[in-house]
């Protein structure tokens, strides 16, 4: 009984290192080419024709609203967020989408890390506002004009 040419590329795949990673890498370049062209498509839109009479006349360029939107998801999670995600912006510009229940599993762990933590003493001046000089029993300094 002859194998279907799928089932035979999957086996080459999974006994063949050197075909697997060809298989990868064509992967690879098939989606950088669907990559080009939806960005193509979200920058100059699509061409479509208007016909009169039967005969094309022209033709008018249409927009992917949709297709844009997901882009700026893509692209911009920050500010184009899908309703109900909450995005976190890491320090390298790294992207953590969380779920609720993640979300309220870091704030407890900070909330815990907060509540246990010991407040440093600084000896930086900086770090209390100065006391008033030559004042002495709780008197107030008088305003400058």
């Amino acid at each position: 009984m002859p194998e279907s040419a799928a089932k035979m590329a999957y086996d080459h795949r999974k006994n063949d290192s050197e075909f697997a990673k060809q298989w990868d890498e064509a992967i690879e370049d098939a989606l950088d080419l669907l990559h080009a062209r939806v960005f193509q498509r979200c920058l100059e839109g699509d061409l479509e024709p208007v016909y009169y009479m039967g005969e094309p006349i022209g033709y008018i360029r249409k927009f992917s609203d949709k297709l844009q939107i997901e882009m700026l998801r893509a692209y911009r999670p920050d500010r184009f967020k899908t309703p109900g995600a909450q995005v976190n912006i890491g320090t390298r510009g790294d992207v953590f989408v969380l779920t609720e229940e993640q979300r309220a599993e870091l704030r407890a762990i900070n909330r815990e890390w907060l509540l246990t933590s010991p407040i440093e003493e600084h000896s930086d001046a900086r770090s209390a506002p100065p006391e008033p000089q030559g004042l002495t029993n709780g008197e107030t300094p008088e305003p400058t004009p």
